[in-house]
């Protein structure tokens, strides 16, 4: 049992380097759109010119031939498309390895319009997991203190810096938090997710895969941007 399980460790640092490596070309080729459409801008423009006047297509027929345009030219085409047949042999397989490595999605991050749909999210996916209560706490340590939010709902004072808020509580415990400071991330906490929320609404969740598709729905539900990455 050890050699497969030594080997898969292995093929995933070979697959996470590989990956790192594409990556890097694929940033390398973020220009190439636009290197394309300036080329074939040019081309366009060149063609509405020479098709002008008879006379300045034979200066283009020189300047052509002064600048092996058609050799560049019919190399670049070459490469083009040995690069589109490159990409087109591996679309089935990027697509069924995306699928594959999705089964081991533990997070998801989604982007919520308003700080209602926050609210409503959380309490949803809650009251779907059958979750009562949730502990908070800073996402930074030192970024807040809840002492006088505690004070002011009622709360109670778990060990560290976690704070217990009922379900019910959670609308105005995190209005409190908002009124102390808009721009602190906050971390909720129950026994099967968490819930990192950040300014704008951007949240972050850590689940058991299984229950990903699931928020996922609660999330399009809510018309959140369920975040790819």
């Amino acid at each position: 049992m050890n050699e497969p399980i030594g080997k898969a460790k292995n093929l995933v640092s070979q697959v996470q380097k590989g990956i790192v490596k594409l990556n890097m070309g694929f940033r390398g080729a973020a220009g190439f759109e636009k290197d394309i459409a300036n080329v074939f801008g040019s081309i366009d423009e060149l063609k509405h010119l020479a098709g002008d006047k008879d006379k300045v297509d034979e200066y283009v027929r020189g300047y052509v031939s002064e600048e092996a345009l058609i050799a560049a030219y019919k190399e670049m085409k070459e490469n083009y498309y040995n690069v589109k047949q490159i990409l087109d042999r591996f679309q089935d397989v990027v697509e069924s390895s995306d699928i594959f490595f999705e089964k081991y999605r533990d997070y998801r991050y989604y982007d919520l319009k308003e700080d209602d749909d926050y609210y409503e999210f959380v309490d949803r996916v809650c009251r779907h997991l059958n979750i009562s209560d949730l502990l908070a706490k800073p996402e930074m340590l030192g970024s807040i203190n809840f002492d006088d939010i505690i004070k002011k709902l009622k709360l109670s004072q778990e060990s560290g810096m976690y704070v217990k808020v009922p379900l019910t509580h959670l609308k105005p415990f995190f209005e409190e938090v908002l009124a102390k400071n808009p721009n602190v991330g906050v971390r909720f906490e129950a026994h099967n997710i968490t819930f990192v929320w950040r300014p704008s609404n951007y949240v972050r969740i850590d689940v058991k895969p299984d229950l990903i598709p699931q928020i996922d729905n609660i999330a399009k539900g809510l018309n959140a941007q369920v975040m790819p990455i």
